[in-house]
């Protein structure tokens, strides 16, 4: 799913401006779509892929993504890594997020797509984040076919990409006070009790683990 929202992020801008949505010619394509709007369109869609991509990869909040500026992204570090700053964080506790390797590179194509636009200042935003993100991943969620509600009544919304950062850690085996100071929780126990969501496939292997007695 997450692979899925990724690629229909990043192809529905364009894709709503080169095809026809409505009428007798519902499906075909627009022909008198000028390149630069596509040009536009395009990058558009590869911001958003790289918003909600980082904050998979980070845990950030939706405010505290915004907040983040190409200053504060080191990519070329011994260890890559956002700084956060404190006055923007929940916590108001700042905080250095190593970045992911797959992560990296595609930062640094965004900002060299950035400074093909002109020259950069160390305050401008990494990413422009909207106010209606939210609305804005319920489109994409829709264009991907990915259900927003699932029949255990389980939302997805932007603040969901925040529980699959804890939830995938927990999967891969990262300790819990890991999972917890990644995710910048004071307490151990809303990392695990709340943003940790484990499937019945996940318990059932750890089922496994159990020796057979009976034999």
């Amino acid at each position: 799913e997450i692979v899925r929202l990724f690629h229909a992020a990043e192809t529905r801008p364009l894709h709503e401006i080169t095809v026809v949505r409505t009428g007798k010619k519902q499906g075909t394509r627009h022909s008198n779509v000028r390149e630069s709007i596509k040009a536009k369109a395009t990058r558009l869609g590869l911001e958003r892929k790289m918003i909600y991509a980082t904050m998979i990869y980070t845990g950030l909040r939706k405010s505290e993504l915004a907040s983040i500026s190409i200053g504060q992204a080191f990519l070329d570090h011994e260890i890559p890594h956002l700084v956060l700053k404190a006055k923007h964080a929940k916590s108001r506790r700042g905080a250095i997020l190593p970045l992911h390797p797959q992560l990296v590179p595609r930062l640094r194509e965004w900002l060299n797509l950035k400074t093909a636009q002109g020259k950069l200042s160390p305050k401008e935003k990494l990413f422009h984040v909207p106010d209606s993100l939210c609305k804005i991943l319920n489109r994409d969620l829709k264009f991907a076919g990915i259900e927003k509600r699932d029949v255990l009544d389980r939302v997805v919304d932007v603040h969901a990409l925040r529980h699959t950062h804890a939830t995938i850690l927990a999967k891969r085996g990262v300790s819990p006070k890991v999972a917890q100071s990644s995710m910048r929780h004071s307490c151990i126990r809303l990392t695990m009790n709340v943003y940790t969501h484990l499937e019945l496939t996940d318990v059932a292997e750890g089922v496994k683990q159990i020796p057979d007695f009976f034999e």
